[in-house]
């Protein structure tokens, strides 16, 4: 059993640290590519970049393992 302070609970945490804030990164990347939405060529593929990377973000947000407890 894992125990406070066991190495290898200190790297899950790290990796559970670093992908939150990829999170972060990603919603904050989806805001500032939205703003210029009207201003490129093809504003409907844009859109469609968009959407995507909302779903991944939605996925991201959800995730079972958001959802274990260590």
């Amino acid at each position: 059993m894992l125990k406070e302070g066991d190495p290898l609970l200190n790297y899950i945490a790290a990796l559970e640290g670093v992908n939150q804030q990829l999170v972060e990164t990603l919603r904050f990347c989806i805001q500032l590519l939205t703003e210029f939405k009207a201003q490129v060529r093809d504003p409907e593929e844009w859109q469609e970049m968009l959407d995507k990377f909302a779903l991944i973000l939605h996925e991201a947000e959800n995730a079972p393992e958001k959802k274990t407890m260590h």
